[in-house]
């Protein structure tokens, strides 16, 4: 069986699977600006803090780094130039998911365990609806086949 894209046993607990998690405020600057940035998830990791103008296209020279200024509790005091500011915490959390294999193959593992006579007409396996799935991340996926019928009288 394969592990398609969510990993696998050999992965270790603190890099199990994660997702993107962000927090933003919008502010407006010209003065000092107190903000809290709680990241949701479980025992999030910080990537960055960022301030971008609130409006039009961002161009990159015009991004603030606030990472420094941000305490591990979210906290942060910034003295923001004028305008309208977004205030941006990136990081990561855990899914609280865990790897399994991908589907398809764990089909193909229960159909082998029908006599091959009973399934030399099966047709079209399907995992969650897909011919093809990869990284299906459901503890008990459903499964279907079609049972082709020739018979031209019906």
């Amino acid at each position: 069986m394969g592990y398609a894209t969510t990993g696998g046993p050999w992965i270790t607990p603190e890099r199990r699977m994660q997702q993107l998690v962000r927090k933003m405020q919008a502010v407006q600057g010209g003065k000092q600006v107190t903000i809290d940035l709680p990241l949701p998830g479980s025992n999030p990791v910080d990537l960055g803090v960022f301030a971008v103008p609130a409006e039009g296209v961002i161009p990159l020279d015009k991004t603030i780094d606030l990472s420094a200024r941000m305490d591990a509790k979210g906290h942060l005091v910034w003295d923001a130039p004028p305008g309208a500011w977004n205030v941006y915490r990136i990081g990561y959390a855990f899914s609280g998911r865990q790897p399994s294999p991908a589907c398809l193959p764990t089909a193909v593992a229960m159909l082998s365990c029908i006599p091959a006579a009973s399934t030399a007409g099966l047709a079209r396996p399907r995992c969650e609806y897909l011919g093809n799935p990869l990284g299906i991340d459901v503890p008990k996926p459903r499964l279907s086949w079609m049972i082709p019928d020739h018979k031209s009288e019906i």
